[in-house]
């Protein structure tokens, strides 16, 4: 007994929770037989969801199989508006409870009044109904097919809805400017937000947020909840910050982290690796391990937590800069040994130079000398020293004295200074930035002494505090314009007296230069220096970068002789460099006059102004030649000068055009001779090939002058009332064309 009753409990259960349905509403007291083409009856929902089924009774019909209809109307009759549809086909008569599944998608509300029709489809054809008499049902009215109310009566009825999740959790919400809906949050399943609440279209989730009310729903199992009102609020996005870019590091530096000046209206900043998205990093501090540029990107922040648009910083990590100079700070000295010291005993000429840049102006800082050193025994033959806010020089010279002279109230802290020195053997004089300070007189030669030269300071404490750079040691005196003129351009280091010569151009800027142990000597003489003291890490005792010496022009491709035709219309010199400020393409003659006399020296600057032929880019690195009269570049010889930053220039090598000749040209140029070249008027242009020719004469430009015919072995031309410069002579025969250049003085 007791099994039966859980199997029926079990049975009511499954009826009344079917596929997760709950039964809604009913009216199901006993009822009595109905003949009718069809009723409507009206319900009140009592839950929030999906109309599922509706159940009713009925027990004959007619005409069976019978098709009829289920029509779901919103409120009371059938004046609403039609929500569902739903055939289905009655095939016997029964007194049982019938069952119609509502396919089509039935939300009801709470309350809300719907009607329920079951009418046959030949409108004729009849059912008995099972029908409640007194009105058992007091939430809904009987309705008859014109929609008329009939009172006192009910159908017998049930209705299952699928109830709606609960509305979704959501909490009111602040945003910045180009949040979407996408960013928008709530808690629930298969989230829909809408504009309003009764908005029948979700939003898309791309579309922009303002400032306003949301309504979001969440759906389970197809069903679809209330709506929770969301307030958001949109916030204006902070001004970009200040940046600084590129920020420029040598490989290996130590790098600091990334910086940016906060937007006025922004309170924080955030760094990206990216430019879109990716992760938020309060401070970046970039790395310097790899060549090349990196990019980073930083917003400013506000209390909203709000970001601007994204910044770009650039951190371009180079090669290390090469050194130029050397740093002393007081503790540190280049011994140059004692071959110096020997080399100048019984000389009586010196010049001393370097490029310094003291960081003091008290006390003595020795530049150059070999005065006690590397002990304190005060012997020396020469000293070039700042003492105090002057620059001295101070040589001992046995047969003479021990003198000084110099240049008072010169020096200039932390700036970069040449100061000079020279003895000729009679006069002893000072120089700053190549200009002649003070001089005297002395004369003799050097002496014998045991003492080092040294750079930077000596044994008794007299030590450098700033910046050296291009130390030279001549035993020549240079002149006040040699001086001067190549202050600032570093040496070939075959110049004559150059004993030595240390430019300091090794080591890379303030990087770990700890395996430089010794100071290169580049001249012949190969005098290095052991470096003494420097920590050779840093700033300070150390290679650095900087110095006034700027680099010269460096050719990587010399310019190439060059040929042409008679069919060429253009010719050109190219040459490769680097580091070039200008150029400027010259041009000379070359070659011999008849007797063996050289042609006249000196070289003249090309311009585009020029003529026949066209003369382009004789500023540049290309110079072209183009057009009539190429045959004027023969015995031209061509050269560029490039200057680089600093005055001092290079010279490419020479190069030359020539013309292809055909066999008879080359018997015309072996057989036609033309001289005295250079000529102070009258030419002889001598005929050995026994025919008539023509001599046409052309200026520089192009410009025909003159033409004569001729048909002797030795013939005269001339050019007595042509001003001084170079002509060129066509001269034409039968056997072809050649051109001669000459020279009227």
């Amino acid at each position: 007994m007791k099994s039966k009753f859980y199997f029926f409990i079990l049975v009511f259960l499954c009826q009344i929770m079917s596929y997760g349905q709950t039964l809604d509403q009913s009216n199901t007291d006993s009822p009595f037989a109905n003949d009718r083409e069809g009723w409507g009856q009206g319900f009140t929902a009592g839950l929030d969801g999906t109309l599922s089924q509706f159940n009713f009774q009925y027990y004959n019909l007619d005409n069976p199989p019978l098709a009829c209809e289920l029509k779901i109307y919103e409120g009371g009759g059938n004046s609403g508006t039609l929500l569902a549809t739903e055939a289905f086909t009655l095939t016997a008569a029964s007194d049982a409870e019938y069952e119609i599944s509502i396919s089509t998608t039935v939300n009801v509300t709470s309350g809300q009044l719907y009607t329920a029709y079951i009418t046959t489809v030949d409108g004729v054809s009849k059912i008995e109904f099972g029908l409640t008499s007194g009105a058992t049902y007091a939430d809904g009215l009987l309705y008859a097919l014109d929609g008329s109310t009939i009172t006192g009566f009910d159908l017998w009825f049930k209705t299952f809805v699928v109830e709606a999740p609960d509305a979704p959790t959501a909490s009111d919400q602040a945003y910045c400017i180009g949040a979407t809906v996408e960013n928008l949050e709530a808690t629930g399943s298969n989230l829909q937000w809408y504009i309003s609440e009764t908005e029948t279209t979700a939003l898309n989730t791309t579309t922009v947020l303002a400032t306003g009310t949301y309504y979001v729903s969440q759906t389970i199992d197809g069903i679809e909840s209330s709506r929770t009102a969301v307030n958001v609020t949109i916030n204006n996005a902070p001004d970009a910050p200040t940046v600084t870019t590129p920020i420029i590091y040598n490989q290996g530096d130590t790098a600091t982290p990334l910086s940016a000046t906060t937007a006025a209206n922004g309170t924080g900043l955030l760094w990206y690796t990216v430019a879109t998205e990716g992760v938020d990093y309060a401070s970046i501090t970039p790395s310097t391990a790899t060549l090349g540029n990196t990019s980073y990107w930083v917003v400013s922040t506000n209390d909203a937590g709000c970001e601007s648009e994204r910044e770009e910083v650039v951190v371009t990590v180079n090669d290390p800069l090469p050194a130029t100079h050397l740093n002393f700070d007081g503790l540190d000295v280049v011994d140059l040994s004692d071959h110096l010291t020997t080399h100048f005993v019984g000389k009586d000429a010196v010049t001393l130079e370097a490029w310094v840049r003291p960081e003091t102006n008290t006390g003595f800082g020795t530049i150059v000398s070999n005065y006690s050193f590397p002990i304190n025994n005060s012997e020396f033959q020469m000293l070039l020293r700042r003492d105090g806010n002057n620059y001295v020089v101070a040589l001992n010279i046995p047969s003479f004295a021990i003198l000084t002279v110099t240049a008072s109230n010169t020096v200039t802290t932390n700036t970069w200074q040449h100061v000079a020195a020279s003895y000729d053997g009679s006069t002893v004089s000072i120089y700053v930035d190549g200009v002649l300070i003070s001089s005297t007189t002395a004369n003799g030669a050097f002496g014998n002494v045991s003492s080092n030269f040294v750079i930077g300071g000596n044994a008794r404490t007299e030590d450098f505090i700033g910046d050296i750079d291009e130390v030279r040691i001549w035993d020549v005196a240079r002149t006040a314009s040699q001086i001067d003129h190549f202050k600032y351009c570093e040496l070939q280091s075959s110049e004559i007296g150059l004993v030595a010569y240390y430019p300091f151009n090794q080591g890379d800027n303030a990087q770990d230069n700890t395996a430089e142990s010794m100071l290169t000597n580049a001249s012949s003489n190969a005098i290095s220096g052991t470096l003494i003291g420097f920590p050779l890490t840093g700033t300070t005792g150390n290679f650095l970068a900087g110095s006034p010496m700027l680099p010269q022009a460096l050719i990587v491709e010399q310019p190439q002789d060059l040929t042409f035709s008679d069919t060429d219309n253009s010719v050109s010199f190219s040459i490769v460099a680097s580091g070039v400020a200008s150029y400027q393409w010259e041009y000379s003659l070359t070659g011999e006059a008849p007797g063996g006399s050289p042609a006249p020296e000196g070289w003249m600057e090309l311009d585009d102004s020029l003529t026949d032929p066209d003369v382009s880019g004789a500023t540049t690195q290309t110079l072209t030649f183009a057009g009539d009269n190429l045959d004027t570049l023969t015995m031209l010889k061509f050269r560029v000068v490039l200057n680089g930053q600093s005055n001092c220039s290079t010279i490419s090598n020479e190069v030359i055009a020539s013309q292809t000749l055909d066999v008879n040209q080359i018997d015309m140029q072996n057989s036609i001779r033309v001289y005295p070249n250079p000529t102070n008027g009258v030419l002889t242009i001598s005929n050995t090939l026994n025919t008539d020719f023509e001599v046409a004469v052309y200026d520089m430009n192009g410009r025909a002058l003159l033409h004569e015919n001729y048909n002797q072995e030795n013939n005269h031309l001339d050019l007595s009332n042509f001003s001084q410069g170079i002509y060129l002579l066509k001269i034409k025969s039968r056997f072809g064309e050649i051109s001669k250049r000459v020279i009227k003085q």
